[in-house]
């Protein structure tokens, strides 16, 4: 068990038992930690008293304790080796609590932030490529689905990202994790004691987001900087309020069009990142809005299902 977990243990017993004050509390524990408990509604105090929402009693043990639950956690995965992938961490719990979000470049520091509570691991990066040219079933099947919201997906073929990347590096991640106990598997199994699968942010926004089309928050020819700027900041946005998300807990965001085109990037990786692991989160408690693109043996892609489709 986890440092993190036995201290969140230790508080959800002491909040049950009211016993502590206020003031005790807060001696006691990390003060963001017993800040959030106020913020969901989870505690209140009345004559500088503890008082424990019988309502929120669930939540409070998810979202404290939330290692009870699982964690999930997203990887934006640099193609290339030596560049920053965006990693982000969340609790289980009803709200959903952003727990980590940064960067990491080399496999060992992504691990470094993947917690052992870890029930699922979203990567947006090919996990499975086995095409030479060309591109992925998957690719075939999700297109004709998300063309309509400017969705699609990129063709993934090794030739590509061998020329491109030195490596197929989606794959040789998995290698990774499958040395740390992960299964891959692209359904979402409960059974499995930890996971990982590979994901889009691009339809899965779609579909959680219901949107019309895709966010233009990516840096693209014939794309202005404020429209990216703006694409980026509606996307913080809606992580925040379309969600089950802490939009307390989203990480710090100010972005302007006098930005490099480098800080951009960072804050598209670091949103994708939060996105992925929301994915994970969302396919682990909606198994009638989960699909599976492609096949694992041919590559593909699993996402949350549209609305209108479950």
């Amino acid at each position: 068990m986890s440092e993190g977990l036995e201290r969140g243990l230790e508080l959800f017993d002491v909040v049950w038992e009211w016993s502590l004050d206020v003031e005790g509390l807060f001696d006691e524990f990390d003060g963001a930690l017993v800040e959030s408990l106020f913020d969901d509604g989870a505690v209140e105090v009345e004559d500088d008293e503890l008082h424990v929402s019988y309502i929120h009693g669930i939540g409070i043990y998810k979202s404290v304790a939330g290692c009870i639950c699982g964690m999930f956690v997203g990887v934006d995965l640099a193609w290339s080796r030596g560049n920053e992938s965006g990693v982000a961490v969340l609790s289980d719990g009803d709200p959903v609590r952003v727990e980590n979000a940064g960067f990491a470049v080399s496999d060992e520091d992504i691990l470094d932030i993947i917690p052992d509570e870890t029930k699922l691991v979203a990567v947006d990066a090919p996990l499975v490529v086995p095409n030479d040219e060309g591109q992925r079933p998957a690719e075939d099947e999700l297109r004709p689905v998300y063309h309509e919201y400017n969705a699609g997906p990129y063709p993934a073929n090794r030739n590509w990202l061998e020329k491109m990347c030195g490596e197929v590096r989606g794959e040789n991640f998995v290698d990774v994790l499958r040395d740390e106990g992960f299964e891959h598997n692209p359904h979402v199994d409960h059974s499995v004691e930890k996971g990982v699968l590979e994901v889009y942010p691009h339809p899965a926004m779609v579909a959680l987001f219901e949107l019309d089309t895709v966010i233009p928050y990516k840096d693209k020819q014939g794309r202005s900087k404020q429209d990216q700027v703006d694409g980026l900041r509606r996307f913080h946005t809606l992580l925040g309020e379309e969600t089950r998300l802490v939009k307390s807990s989203l990480p710090d965001f100010t972005v302007s069009a006098e930005d490099t085109k480098a800080a951009l990037k960072r804050f598209e990786d670091i949103l994708d990142g939060v996105l992925s692991a929301y994915i994970a989160w969302f396919l682990w408690h909606n198994s009638d809005r989960v699909r599976v693109f492609g096949s694992q043996a041919g590559g593909y892609i699993t996402s949350p299902t549209l609305p209108k489709h479950t």
